[in-house]
This record gives C-alpha cells, structure tokens and sequence, in this order.
C-alpha cells in the first residue's frame, strides 16, 4: 500500500495543483488522482456505466455477466492506480461518493483508456470535468494529442468526444455486438499551434530573429 501511496505522488507532478477541483453542479465535486482505497468504488462506476451503454447499444445483459471480465477489469484498475505508467483519476462528490473515474496512458502516451460515469449523473458535467482534466494532463506531459476507441453503437460517448474536439482517425478493431470499437483522436491546440509556429519559423528561406 505504501509503495501505491509513493507512485501516486510520483504522478502528482504530471497534474497541475489546480487539477484537484471543486466544481459547482448538482453538488460539489473534486476531480483528483485515485488511490487504492478508491477502487472498489471505481470499478462500480465502470460496472454500471458500461453495463448501460452496452444495454442501449442493443446487447442483452447475459452477454455483459462474466466474472472472468469483470476480475480483468479489477486488475485493471489495480494496475493504473498503483503503478506509475499510467494516470487514474476520479470525481468525488462532497460526501465521498466516486460518480466518475478515468484511465489515461500518462505520462507515456496520450491514449485515454476510459472515461465513465455513473449513470445516475449523466449530463450533469461530471464526464466534462474528467475531460477537462484529462487535457490538462495531456499538456503537463509535453503532449501534442491524444487518442481513444469508443464503440461505434455508443451513440451517447461518441457525441460527447466529438463535442469536446476528438474525430476519427481512421483506426477500428473488432467489438462486441458485431459493432467495431472506432479509433478518434484529439490535438491539443495549444501545443499543436506552439510546434507549427516552431516549425514556420526555422523554416528554409525564414527570418528569425
């Protein structure tokens, strides 16, 4: 348990000290980095969000029931919030409750793994809050973009993603359901119009000064 405590602060650096916020919404919520005493209550969070989303995509719920999935997706989370090789935040409401959990490939790569949220706070900024941070943890690590698969029946994910900037990017791989997962991706245009003024200006035939 220490040595999760230790990676965690270790990651602390890649998220700017304002990344631990207070939102106004239905109630007051902090975005911050999980820790292992949150896990449990995340992956009740992934449980349910992804349960709805599959249901609404037309799945039945004996597809969605295997404990042997469900262990997987526990290690998972294990995995992010106690190494050092990737980014695990969550939304806390102000009574401890965990409604929103997110898994990124910080400081390594930009890949959002996963952005879900309890059911029961869709549309209430919870998702947008996790997004923001993500962006923000996006620049901290000197990254330009990002990228992300989403279901391709998640009618629900894919509009949000596209509101917030992300658009294809011509990858896929096969899903459940028939349906394939569909690769998005997302420049972060601070840091993408910073390298394209770079790259003008030591252009060949270019005054700098």
């Amino acid at each position: 348990m220490r040595e999760a405590a230790e990676a965690a602060t270790r990651r602390q650096p890649l998220i700017a000290r304002e990344e631990r916020m207070r939102e106004r919404g239905p109630a007051v919520m902090e975005i911050r980095i999980a820790t292992p005493a949150d896990l449990e209550a995340m992956l009740a969070v992934h449980t349910a969000a992804r349960t709805a989303y599959y249901l609404a995509g037309g799945l039945r719920e004996a597809e969605l029931a295997d404990s042997q999935e469900q262990a997987e997706r526990a290690a998972g989370w294990a995995r992010a919030v106690e190494g050092d090789h990737r980014t695990a935040m969550c939304a806390v409401r102000a009574d401890g409750t965990v409604v929103g959990v997110l898994s990124a490939g910080m400081p390594a790569d930009g890949e959002l793994y996963q952005i879900h949220v309890a059911p029961g706070d869709w549309g209430t900024g919870v998702g947008a809050s996790l997004h923001a941070a993500y962006v923000r943890a996006l620049r901290a690590a000197g990254l330009r973009d990002g990228t992300l698969y989403a279901w391709e029946r998640n009618a629900r994910a894919r509009a949000f993603y596209a509101r917030h900037g992300w658009r294809p990017d011509g990858r896929r791989r096969p899903g459940p359901g028939g349906a394939d997962y569909i690769g998005l991706r997302l420049e972060v245009p601070e840091l993408r119009d910073a390298a394209q003024a770079s790259s003008s200006s030591s252009a060949p035939g270019r005054a700098t000064s």
